[in-house]
């Protein structure tokens, strides 16, 4: 875990900790900031939704499987609407 080097000079590196450093696969990246390389199946299908329902498109990804438990708390306790991606 590291810094967000994108968002820090506007709120502070202190206030931007929890950003993933690293690769969930081998491809390489040249970038900055908390990025990875993921695969994710069908991911053309999912942008496309996300971009006609206006939903923001930044994520944050852990390699824990706890989407089911994330999208019960979010959607049944805070009232989101939520979308899962299968």
């Amino acid at each position: 875990m590291d810094f967000q080097q994108i968002i820090a000079g506007t709120v502070g590196k202190e206030n931007t900790y929890g950003t993933c450093v690293g690769k969930f696969t081998d491809d390489p990246l040249d970038t900055f900031g908390g990025a990875g390389v993921v695969h994710i199946p069908r991911m053309q299908e999912l942008l496309r939704y996300i971009c006609e329902q206006g939903f923001e498109h930044h994520l944050a990804a852990n390699l824990a499987k706890v989407g089911g438990a994330v999208h019960e708390a979010t959607s049944r306790y805070m009232g989101w609407t939520v979308h899962a991606h299968n």
